[in-house]
């Protein structure tokens, strides 16, 4: 059994923030732009956008946020955001 470490999550600045997930971003675009070969680049920005708001949740679930990991719930996030925009 693993020993249980109460160390403090530290958050990041909104700029800090921003700047990660662009990071991530370019990460995912690298790796998916295989994608492209195949004719299914049209698809990389939207499937970026959806495996970022899961890694969201995924980070927000290990600092303790009892939100389940969910696809569903990361797509109702992202739509909310794009009308907003």
């Amino acid at each position: 059994m693993e020993e249980q470490l109460d160390l403090p999550f530290v958050w990041l600045e909104d700029d800090q923030y921003q700047k990660a997930v662009g990071q991530l971003r370019l990460q995912l675009n690298g790796i998916l732009g295989v994608f492209d070969m195949y004719g299914l680049g049209v698809h990389i920005p939207s499937a970026i956008s959806a495996i970022v708001a899961v890694c969201e949740q995924f980070g927000m679930r290990v600092r303790g946020d009892d939100e389940p990991i969910n696809y569903e719930i990361a797509k109702q996030k992202l739509l909310q955001s794009w009308k907003r925009s």
